[in-house]
């Protein structure tokens, strides 16, 4: 099936992302072969995307070569700025092999994606496998816990709480298009099933970035939405809500208040927490302004040039002796790859929001209410992940570019779709015959 329609190998590849089994209990039998599971899954991905014969929408180039143009010139700046300025250059060149390896899974999946029913192929995929890691959460005890707050799911890149919750934001907001514009009342009823695990993984999390995150989504969601899509909006932040206070218990819901008020607490107020991530913002803003060309990937702060700004504060902390995220996506791209890196990255994200604006035009102007509440729902995505990365390092992360993908192709993709069953149906007919004309 990924060979004849390569948004299938997105499949494959993002189980690799959130259930590697070199992570999960079910990959202990293969352990002693040492696979490189995500590797394999990207290399097919790969292939079927180079094999699959469908035609690419109109205009599919000019839509998707200012975003690929853009990438590449921030990872040809990365490759200059690692090798003459890198402080940590072991450091260094992973993260610059990271974001060579970026590059050509946004390229992958701009390939890939070449009609709608190819983005709701990867907006399904990431609720259900982001449902499977909940249920490994809720029913299995996944991860562990820390000061109540749930912590280290094996997801590469989404360790911590914060990252997590980012993470399982995503689905939340995607899995608000299947509720309302699922195929069949039933694939409605699973999708609502799948996002209430996903929320309820982030508020276990009892993480204030997800949770301002998510207050501001729903408040543009509800603004920029329009018709028909603004009243599913309003309902769909209204369900939300319901759903956040019935999945969690009393105590729970007074620990996620206290703990999301405590963002607009005063200087004196402020809990150990967002005391040291300020610091941190501080010596990363003056490692910047020091080395605005950059000093490689996460100088701030796994490196010596970058422990040696936060030695510099006057504070009793004893681990600021140590090497720790500096807990900011944007000054954490800033400090790596410096500030035209940081320009280029927000040059490319700018053009893909403007790309998902005008899909939002011209779903309004058809009168496509799906099409719309779709557009709002990954407006919505981005807002979360923006402001997530204010209290998190994953501006860089995969999934940033998972949605630059999901909203270019937004636009170069329209028009009439056939339901995810008959599609499904047709594409396992014609691998029958294929296979039935190789026996004969």
């Amino acid at each position: 099936m990924s060979f004849q329609r390569s948004s299938w190998g997105i499949i494959v590849y993002l189980m690799t992302v959130y259930l590697s089994p070199a992570y999960w209990w079910f990959g202990d039998p293969f352990e002693a072969f040492g696979m490189r599971w995500n590797f394999m899954a990207a290399a097919v991905f790969a292939i079927a995307c180079f094999v699959d014969g469908r035609k690419f929408p109109d205009g599919w180039s000019d839509k998707v070569t200012p975003i690929i143009g853009c990438y590449f010139l921030f990872c040809v700046n990365a490759t200059l700025v690692h090798y003459f300025f890198a402080d940590n250059p072991e450091r260094s060149a992973y993260g610059l092999q990271l974001t060579w390896k970026q590059l050509a899974l946004l390229v992958c999946l701009l390939v890939s994606l070449r009609d709608r029913f190819d983005l709701k192929i990867f907006a399904m995929a990431i609720v259900s496998l982001s449902a499977y890691v909940a249920y490994e959460v809720i029913f299995n005890d996944a991860g562990s816990y820390d000061d109540s707050r749930l912590n280290r799911i094996s997801i590469p890149q989404a360790v911590g709480s914060n990252e997590m919750a980012g993470l399982f934001c995503i689905a939340i907001c995607l899995g608000g298009y299947f509720v309302f514009f699922g195929e069949t009342l039933r694939t409605k009823a699973i999708a609502a099933l799948l996002a209430c695990m996903s929320l309820e993984v982030v508020l276990r999390t009892v993480s204030r970035a997800a949770f301002l995150s998510l207050f501001c989504a729903a408040t543009c969601f509800i603004v920029s939405a329009r018709g028909v899509a603004r009243r599913y909006a309003i309902v769909s932040c209204v369900l939300a809500i319901m759903a956040a206070f019935v999945v969690m218990g009393e105590e729970h819901q007074s620990r996620a208040l206290e703990r999301f008020m405590t963002v607009f607490n005063k200087a004196e107020e402020r809990d150990v927490s967002a005391d040291s991530r300020l610091n941190y913002w501080r010596a990363g803003m003056q490692l910047i302004a020091d080395h605005p060309l950059g000093a490689g990937y996460e100088v701030a702060f796994t490196s010596d040039l970058g422990v040696s700004y936060l030695m510099r504060l006057e504070s009793d902390h004893a681990w600021y002796t140590q090497y720790r995220a500096v807990h900011n996506g944007y000054l954490d791209v800033t400090a790596s790859w410096g500030v035209q890196g940081m320009a280029v990255f927000c040059f490319m994200l700018f053009i893909a929001w403007l790309r998902l604006r005008a899909g939002l035009r011209k779903a309004h102007e058809r009168r496509d209410d799906p099409a719309a509440f779709m557009g709002n729902c990954l407006e919505a995505v981005i807002v979360t992940q923006l402001v997530v990365v204010v209290f998190s390092s994953t501006l860089d992360a995969e999934w940033i570019l998972w949605w630059v993908a999901l909203a270019v192709s937004y636009e170069y993709t329209s028009g009439p779709h056939l339901p995810f069953k008959n599609i499904a149906v047709s594409s396992l007919r014609q691998s029958a015959r294929r296979d039935a004309a190789t026996l004969s």
